[in-house]
């Protein structure tokens, strides 16, 4: 198993731990379809969570991980994709690695996302990936981090060239003790302003929260992560139907703790 895949099934379980019992099945449902092999592993850490205890299963959760995670399984720092010059990992989540890359070619710094080989033949996976990249590419926004494309290499690799946003999370942002009033006020306008654009776009992010949002050091805001976007009705006509149903109305999706209650219901 693939680091990749391993932080896949972590979010998920780590999703419905934070749904009320009666909720966490359909939620299953939504995420999972077309995946079984995904639902098997996030029911296992569920099993073993009822058994053991939040706490322990937690770390058993971790443990579990490290061993199924193939240990040869390599970075692709230090290599090329593409014509891009892959230097560092940035971050891993459930759709794949982040990486700082080099454009060659304009002699910039990019980010590169990458989806894992594993899930290239998953129509699904490959779709919602397009998704992210379709939806995001439509919004021209300083408070947006902006997309450049969206590739493929000869070996089945898709990948999302994107800017790079140097700076740090949202989360890691705030103190204890919450923002100054002047410095809320400027950020909350700023990504509110943005989500406007979006929606006006047609385009539902349905993942907002702070680890999803970087600050640069001017201390601009940038929403990053379209990877669960919805496209509208509205928008369709500039979309394909079967990117636009992926993500249909009805589908339980995004971070339970940060969700609206309307989204919670679907």
């Amino acid at each position: 198993m693939t680091p990749e895949r391993w932080q896949q099934i972590n979010d998920v379980f780590q999703s419905v731990l934070e749904l009320e019992t009666d909720k966490r099945e359909a939620y299953l449902n939504e995420f999972c379809a077309g995946d079984e092999s995904l639902r098997q592993q996030v029911e296992t850490l569920l099993v073993a969570n009822d058994e053991a205890g939040t706490f322990i299963a937690g770390n058993a959760a971790r443990d579990v991980g490290h061993l199924l995670i193939d240990k040869d399984h390599a970075s692709l720092s230090g290599s090329l994709l593409g014509r891009y010059e892959i230097i560092s990992v940035l971050g891993t989540g459930g759709m794949g690695k982040v990486y700082l890359a080099k454009d060659p070619t304009l002699n910039r710094s990019i980010a590169v996302k990458t989806l894992p080989v594993s899930h290239a033949p998953d129509s699904n996976f490959v779709r919602r990936f397009k998704t992210e990249a379709k939806a995001a590419a439509t919004i021209n926004h300083p408070n947006v981090a902006t997309i450049y494309s969206v590739e493929e290499t000869d070996e089945d690799q898709f990948f999302i060239t994107m800017e790079y946003v140097d700076g740090k999370l949202l989360g890691d942002m705030i103190p204890p003790g919450g923002l100054d009033q002047r410095t809320f006020l400027d950020w909350f306008s700023a990504i509110a302003d943005a989500l406007s654009h979006a929606h006006q776009k047609g385009i539902i992010h349905r993942d907002i929260k702070p680890n999803n949002i970087m600050i640069t050091p001017d201390g601009i805001p940038k929403i990053l992560d379209f990877g669960l976007a919805r496209i509208d009705s509205a928008a369709s006509s500039s979309h394909d139907d079967s990117t636009h149903n992926l993500t249909r109305t009805g589908q339980i999706l995004g971070t339970p703790s940060y969700m609206s209650p309307e989204q919670a219901e679907g």
